[in-house]
């Protein structure tokens, strides 16, 4: 009895929905996390430049403060906006346009997500320029909040702020993240399996086909 490829193709499609399905779940539980971390982030960041430069600090006086402060507070406000636009993108995630059969080797979700999460807390940076915590322009502990170029070693014209230096994300960050790159292996098997089935089904009908000619 011949094979059904149609059929088998089919199902094997429907198997990989569910799998589809699990990981938006877990890529909008990615988002809410991210959002809880980069807004907290926002002002744990801003308390160690305070402190990292007293003499600025003292030397903006109160008002400046205050006024520092609300700005911060602001912009935490539009903590979700920054994630949605850097990090909710779909050219990051994988199963939004699951078109390509994923990449077996190489491949983590956490290296396809790191720029987008550091322009979501880089977008910050121009309220620090604006108060004299960080330069645009110069490099250091406290400085060059804008993208580099691929070396890592020159920022790029009109460079959007972005925070170059070391990042820890957060335990449920990574959890998702790690709980996205386990469905999106699965998923690669399940679309090897498909693209076989599709292969397979090519050459039977080629073989039918020469059988059938006159």
């Amino acid at each position: 009895m011949a094979r059904d490829f149609a059929k088998e193709i089919e199902q094997a499609r429907d198997g990989l929905k569910p799998t589809l399905s699990k990981m938006d779940e877990v890529q909008r539980q990615f988002i809410a996390a991210t959002g809880a971390f980069v807004r907290l982030w926002f002002w744990q960041q801003v308390e160690y430049l305070v402190k990292l430069q007293p003499k600025l600090t003292k030397s903006l006086g109160s008002a400046k403060l205050s006024e520092f402060k609300a700005a911060v507070k602001a912009h935490q406000d539009r903590t979700a906006e920054f994630v949605n636009t850097f990090v909710n993108d779909n050219r990051l995630w994988w199963h939004r346009e699951p078109s390509r059969v994923p990449e077996e080797f190489g491949y983590t979700s956490y290296r396809v997500v790191e720029n987008g999460v550091r322009l979501a807390v880089g977008s910050i940076a121009p309220i620090l320029e604006r108060f004299g915590y960080v330069s645009a322009n110069n490099c250091g502990v406290s400085g060059g909040w804008r993208e580099f170029d691929q070396t890592g070693s020159h920022q790029l014209p009109n460079s959007r702020p972005y925070y170059p230096f070391g990042l820890e994300w957060s335990e449920d960050m990574i959890r998702h993240i790690h709980e996205y790159d386990g469905l999106y292996a699965q998923a690669g098997q399940q679309m090897r399996a498909i693209a076989k089935l599709e292969g397979e089904k090519n050459t039977q009908e080629a073989a039918d086909l020469w059988q059938q000619a006159p």
